[in-house]
């Protein structure tokens, strides 16, 4: 990890590598959207006041210690062999699945603080490309999001971490608009509560 450069930076193009199909990058990749990536960066200092820069910036040192070592970690499989990219966005993994922890550790392991609550206004909405826009933006998917259900699924259990509630404020003029759309969106949110390996989220639907 150079420590000449900006960590959030650092941890944000990480991210982007993990969304484009680097899993091995997971563990770095939810380091970065559990709290990081809302941080200012080292460019951005002359526009906040010193202390107020300095007080957001102190979850760095929180997650420093696990940013290196996971960084050596993933490392190390490279030097060995173990880990090889072997084409844009592709890459060939010969460890052993015990060694492939990244891949599912979560929030509580990590022990970073994990967004308490989203509301979504989704009283507005007409049309699905509509919902699945609000959707993007809310819980923060990345810009390839493919704006369809199955594509939203891939989001909520490998690409992001669902914040500890989400209140859908509108939910029953949805209904009336989307029926079918409201219906998937329900059975994929309660599906997710039933993942073993996922951190639970409180659906409110107002």
């Amino acid at each position: 990890m150079n420590k000449n450069g900006d960590v959030v930076e650092i941890l944000e193009q990480l991210y982007d590598d993990y969304c484009s199909g680097y899993s091995f990058l997971r563990l770095l990749g939810l380091t970065y959207i559990t709290g990081i990536d809302s941080l200012p960066k080292i460019q951005q200092r002359d526009n906040w006041d010193e202390s107020e820069f300095n007080r957001k910036r102190e979850i760095l040192n929180k997650v420093e210690l696990i940013i290196i070592n996971e960084a050596k970690r993933i490392l190390s499989y490279f030097q060995e062999g173990l880990i090889k990219i072997v084409d844009e966005n592709t890459y060939r993994d010969y460890r052993s699945e015990k060694d492939k922890v990244e891949l599912t550790i979560n929030c509580e392991e990590l022990d970073i603080q994990r967004k308490s609550s989203v509301i979504i206004d989704v009283s507005n909405i007409k049309t699905s490309k509509e919902l699945h826009l609000t959707l993007k933006e809310s819980l923060e998917f990345p810009n390839f999001y493919g704006e369809n259900w199955d594509a939203f699924w891939d989001s909520i259990t490998g690409l992001v971490e669902l914040p500890e509630k989400i209140e859908f404020v509108g939910w029953r003029i949805l209904e009336i608009n989307l029926p079918k759309d409201v219906a998937i969106l329900k059975e994929l949110l309660i599906n997710y509560n039933n993942k073993s390996y996922g951190l639970k989220t409180v659906f409110i639907f107002n």
